[in-house]
């Protein structure tokens, strides 16, 4: 990860690049040497460590035009990183928000363990049955935003510790949309903290999140589903 990293580093300079040390008790400080890191004191989840990265990047200054994420596994490359900030730069200014997509296609890399490909299908057709937004791939951990989106979708605690990317659809304020991009090459990496009592339960949370969002609506909230626009 630091060698690719490094190297993008100097590809593209315009670029700010900030790692989070999710209260790690490993050998993770060192091998972040050298990087700008944000160290949490605590274990925060997913979730959390996303959002305290994301905020302390808008503490930056006025000039960030765009934040965004990338797991720390690097399944998505960073350069597909910077396609995506490509195409949220070139998006009408109501384009809030691209997220990046696992669409297996002719002339992309895509690969995924079959298991998890299947599991990955059938969280995306729950989320488009109980939210009602026509995503194909609400989970892949590539997203950009611009910066001022970013500060409505990350103002508040997510209430979900891994669905959290269900939540920041559900959260685009009236009038900003999102765009999927399928990401060029993935790779399915071993490790993952998301186990099968979790997948077990992401039905029941999937409505949970729904139920909230929709009585937000109802109320006069500032979360109404956004239109997606392939």
């Amino acid at each position: 990860m630091p060698g690719v990293s490094r190297t993008f580093a100097r590809r593209h300079p315009s670029f700010e690049l900030l790692f989070v040390d999710d209260g790690s008790t490993d050998g993770t400080a060192e091998v972040l040497q050298g990087f700008r890191v944000l160290r949490l004191g605590q274990n925060l989840g997913k979730a959390g460590a996303v959002r305290a990265g994301v905020l302390e990047a808008l503490g930056w200054g006025n000039a960030l035009a765009f934040v965004g994420f990338l797991d720390a596994d690097l399944a998505t490359p960073p350069e597909d990183f910077a396609r995506l900030c490509t195409v949220l730069a070139k998006a009408p200014a109501e384009v809030g928000m691209v997220l990046g997509s696992r669409w297996r296609r002719l002339g992309g890399d895509v690969r995924r363990a079959p298991l998890r490909a299947l599991t990955g299908a059938l969280m995306a057709w729950w989320v488009r049955v109980v939210t009602g937004l026509p995503v194909h791939d609400s989970q892949c951990g590539a997203k950009v935003f611009r910066a001022g989106t970013a500060r409505a979708l990350f103002a508040e605690p997510f209430r979900s510790r891994w669905l959290f990317d269900v939540e920041l659809l559900l959260r685009l304020p009236r009038g900003v949309g999102a765009v999927e991009w399928p990401v060029a090459r993935w790779r399915e990496c071993p490790g993952s903290k998301l186990g099968p009592w979790a997948m077990a339960w992401a039905p029941l949370d999937f409505l949970a999140l729904a139920w909230y969002y929709s009585r937000r609506r109802k109320a006069g909230g500032s979360v109404p589903y956004a239109c997606l626009d392939r």
